[in-house]
């Protein structure tokens, strides 16, 4: 599946696809900028259902649009997780969706647990990813960095490694 965390700094992911029981690409896009009202929008699951929440979110410009969708109902088969460009923080799964808290690290995808493992002890986002990469046999060590911006900063964030 997939592994995405997020650290209040960064939304980290892997890379790996798979096609049932067997890994299929190792350079798969799994975070999206500017989708929605998302600055950042990391999604963990099914890709097809995947690139079918982007196609019908892309022109949504709030919140609530998108929490009035069942994915149940449409047969998504996805998670997803992100990040408006206000700093809100949002889970998305089935037909539930909540709002995170911004100053707590948070993660999704068959090695979320581990994710919340390694950031619970003060790892970053991306080396939780790393973390989970060691132990869920569904992530891999191939990360995609998305830097979060907020009002006030006054570095340049680095470039990030998205495709």
């Amino acid at each position: 599946m997939t592994t995405i965390a997020y650290d209040g700094k960064k939304v980290v992911s892997d890379s790996l696809s798979c096609i049932g029981d067997m890994k299929y690409e190792q350079d798969c896009q799994k975070l999206f900028k500017d989708v929605g009202p998302f600055a950042v929008l990391g999604i963990a699951g099914s890709y097809q259902d995947s690139m079918d929440v982007i196609q019908t979110i892309q022109d949504y410009n709030k919140i609530d649009h998108i929490r009035s969708l069942d994915f149940k109902e449409l047969d998504w088969k996805c998670v997803m997780l992100g990040v408006t460009h206000d700093g809100q923080v949002w889970h998305y799964s089935g037909n539930r969706s909540f709002e995170l808290r911004p100053d707590l690290p948070y993660a999704i995808g068959s090695g979320g647990d581990y994710a919340m493992g390694a950031m619970a002890v003060g790892a970053t986002a991306e080396e939780a990813v790393l973390a989970a990469a060691r132990y869920d046999l569904n992530t891999n060590e191939v990360l995609q960095v998305a830097t979060l911006v907020t009002e006030g900063d006054t570095e340049e964030p680095q470039e990030d490694t998205l495709h």
